[in-house]
């Protein structure tokens, strides 16, 4: 697919790694390692992921070779996931050596993969089809983001493993708020990420937007967004614009 780097090459390795250094050196507090995106899309997502080292590595595996047998999707998702997470590990030495932290996205699916294309899952088509070890990427991470659609409908069940997991190792949890798609900067979905312990922070996602567009304006003010981060441990200097 092109202009979809495949995880499995050195060299695209070695291409993020850069990217990587460069906003080391530009400054930057840490990175956000997200896999949602929207490059990645495919009009069929089981017949995705056949480049060679996934063909390679699939094979070295599970013994089969997916060019003339049948080949598990989820098992692909995984051995990309293992690429993946080759790269998180070294890209966080690079980071942690500038004494900076990593922040990686993880969702509901990681803990319980189903062969789905639904919102939430890894088939999803915002979703690059790659299945993480995600106790491997909370072990290297200093923040986790929960990356789901909850549409407006907090749901502390989603992530519970991961939650505990990542409070056990005393690394901050964020949840992700959809601002501007499904309206969730609103007291009822705050209050209900606030009541979850295994929380310590909520991402505003497209908050922009909603403050400064008129055509999407929030039904909640600053001062009750800057209340709830406080509430959630947070202290943000002075008013939040």
């Amino acid at each position: 697919m092109a202009g979809t780097p495949c995880e499995g090459y050195p060299e695209v390795t070695d291409y993020w790694l850069r990217q990587v250094k460069n906003a080391m050196e530009m400054g930057f507090d840490g990175v956000d390692f997200r896999l949602q995106n929207h490059s990645s899309m495919v009009t069929d997502y089981v017949e995705y992921g056949y480049n060679e080292p996934i063909v390679a590595r699939y094979r070295d595996k599970y013994g089969v070779d997916i060019l003339q047998e049948e080949a598990d999707p989820l098992k692909i998702m995984q051995v990309r996931g293992a690429f993946y997470a080759d790269f998180l590990e070294q890209a966080a030495s690079l980071i942690h050596s500038y004494g900076k932290k990593v922040q990686v996205h993880l969702r509901h699916a990681n803990e319980a993969p189903t062969l789905n294309d639904e919102f939430n899952e890894l088939g999803f088509w915002a979703m690059p089809k790659v299945q993480v070890d995600w106790k491997r990427v909370v072990d290297l991470a200093d923040e986790i983001t929960l990356k789901h659609y909850y549409h407006n409908a907090y749901d502390t069940a989603m992530a519970a493993q991961i939650k505990r997991y990542a409070n056990a190792k005393n690394k901050r949890v964020w949840v992700h708020a959809y601002i501007q798609q499904a309206g969730e900067l609103n007291e009822g979905f705050l209050d209900a990420v606030e009541q979850d312990s295994a929380v310590q922070g909520i991402l505003l996602y497209e908050f922009s937007n909603a403050i400064f567009q008129p055509r999407r304006k929030s039904d909640v003010s600053l001062n009750t967004v800057r209340y709830h981060l406080e509430k959630l441990g947070f202290s943000p200097p002075g008013d939040i614009r």
